[in-house]
């Protein structure tokens, strides 16, 4: 039977998803900036001041917002370590799984790019700014681990610096495009080929640069 702290600690996670979920809904819809708590807390069907209990600041909803994005991210290479293709065909695919994560979820990725601009204005003391620290190092450590394999297997040279390369892959995907809008309404197509054609570029080089002769 569940006790009574295990019944509200799982009422309190549903409250706080049904939060996150409403303030996808309000920012997506309305734009960070214009939207309020108070729209979330709308939305949510919670007073404001219930609001306040699970989030401090509306910048702080939507670094949860932006965990979730580094969570679907994480899953995606979850998926591609446990494929028998080797690390570079693995670090390719996370190439192209990303790329189809910007089309079908531009809204995410957009938390994504905004995650310095809302994390700057948390206190460090933040659970929710310490959560996405520590999803950022799953994911490197992620990376690294397929590399490594490679060094182990052979695909990869072995003085490729496993931690560097790591932060180069994930760097390179959330940066370049990181001063653009990926919604095609808002930035003209051919900024956003633009830079897509620049990650692919990048993907190329480093390919050639740590792939065994």
């Amino acid at each position: 039977m569940m006790s009574i702290l295990e019944r509200k600690e799982r009422e309190k996670e549903y409250r706080r998803r049904t939060i996150i979920d409403a303030a996808e809904k309000v920012f997506f819809s309305k734009g960070f900036e214009v939207a309020t708590m108070q729209d979330i807390a709308n939305e949510a069907d919670l007073s404001k001041g219930t609001l306040y209990l699970y989030f401090k600041t509306k910048n702080e909803v939507c670094l949860a917002i932006y965990l979730r994005s580094l969570k679907i991210i994480s899953s995606y290479l979850e998926k591609i370590i446990e494929e028998k293709d080797d690390a570079i065909e693995k670090i390719l695919n996370f190439y192209k799984v990303f790329n189809l994560f910007i089309g079908e979820q531009p809204a995410y990725y957009m938390a994504i790019l905004n995650y310095r601009q809302h994390g700057t204005h948390c206190s460090e003391d933040s659970k929710i700014l310490k959560a996405c620290i520590q999803q950022n190092a799953v994911i490197n450590s992620q990376l690294i681990n397929i590399i490594e394999e490679g060094k182990t297997r052979g695909s990869i040279k072995d003085d490729v610096e496993s931690a560097n390369i790591s932060r180069l892959i994930w760097n390179n995907r959330t940066g370049i495009l990181s001063n653009s809008v990926l919604i095609e309404t808002d930035i003209a197509s051919e900024t956003i080929q633009q830079g897509k054609d620049a990650i692919r570029y990048f993907f190329k080089l480093m390919i050639e640069a740590i792939r065994s002769k």
